[in-house]
Order: C-alpha cells, then structure tokens, then sequence
C-alpha cells in the first residue's frame, strides 16, 4: 500500500531548497531561504545571508533548486509536464515532481559561461550587403520622404540568421585570438 504524504507548505519547500542569482551583478550566488516578509503590500523572500528579493522574481532573477545537482551543469525546466499541476491555497502549494525523464543535462561549457563575469566588448561586424550606387541614393532621396528606413528594410532583408551569426562568430575568432593568453 501506497503512503500518501501530506502536502508540504510553501515554507518547508523553499526552506529546503537552494537559491541561484542568475541575474545581476550577484549572478552565481548561492542562497538559503530565511523567511517570507510582506512589506507595503508586497511579499519578498528573505535570506540567510540578509538580501531579499521580491516572491514575483523568484524563476527569473533568483531560480529555486529543490536539489544542489541542478546548481551546476543543469539547468531547471520552465515547462511542467502535462498532468502535473502546481497549486496554491491557504499557504500551500502541492507540486508533482517530474521523473529524470525531464531533467536537462546542459553542455559544461554553456554552465561555465552562464556563471562567468563578463565584461563588455564592442564588436565590428563586417557584412556584405547589396545597396544601390551612391548617385541612384542622391536621386531616391530627393524624391522619396521615407529613403532611408525603405533602403534600411532592404539591406535588413539580405541579412539572414547565418549571415549574422558568421560575421559574429569571425569577430569572436578573431577578437579571442588577439587577446594574449595569461
């Protein structure tokens, strides 16, 4: 015979898991949940290390890890399989836990960037594009009000998915391959 377990509450269920900044200057922060706080009408989740962050982010700028394997090289699906139901009602929230089936292992490499401080650099895509003589644009533009955003939608046109994607990549290339390897 089958035991059925009594629904957690919401607090015993982010009480015992993690918490993952993925976003901001905090991303890669590991947390541990403190408690709720509703202030001015608006609920937060405290934690142990005294931050807080509004319950609505929580899934986006914070995610919630019910298993420290899913902190590095996994990632959480946003997707609840079909027949399980997440609800919620007097403070309780009854969620059916997905199987292995539904765990997405993600390349290390995407973990490792994912986690890593970036800095910004500017990029000088180079691409090839048809346009028209300079003289034929002088004449267009004498004529036509809206030159300028028609030829923009025009050379937009020529440039496909791929296109972009090379021009980016052989920037990269190029750009890592200057950098002097410490």
């Amino acid at each position: 015979m089958i035991e059925e377990k009594e629904p957690k509450t919401r607090e015993e269920i982010f009480t015992s898991s993690s918490f993952e900044w993925v976003k901001t200057d905090r991303e890669g922060d590991v947390c541990n949940f403190q408690g709720f706080e509703i202030e001015n009408g608006v609920e937060y989740v405290n934690f142990t290390d005294g931050s807080r962050i509004k319950s609505e982010f929580i899934g986006d700028i914070v995610l919630m890890h019910v298993d420290q394997s899913e902190i590095l090289g996994k990632q959480l699906l946003t997707i609840v399989p079909q027949g399980i139901q997440l609800e919620q009602s007097s403070g309780q929230v009854t969620i059916g836990i997905p199987s292995s089936d539904y765990v997405v292992s993600v390349n290390p490499v995407v973990a490792i960037l994912d986690k890593s401080k970036k800095k910004v650099e500017k990029l000088n895509l180079s691409i090839t594009v048809r346009i028209p003589s300079v003289e034929l644009y002088s004449v267009i533009k004498e004529n036509f009000e809206d030159t300028d955003d028609v030829l923009l939608e025009n050379v937009m046109n020529q440039i496909h998915d791929n296109t972009l994607r090379e021009a980016v990549k052989k920037e990269l290339q190029a750009l890592y391959s200057k950098k002097k390897k410490i």
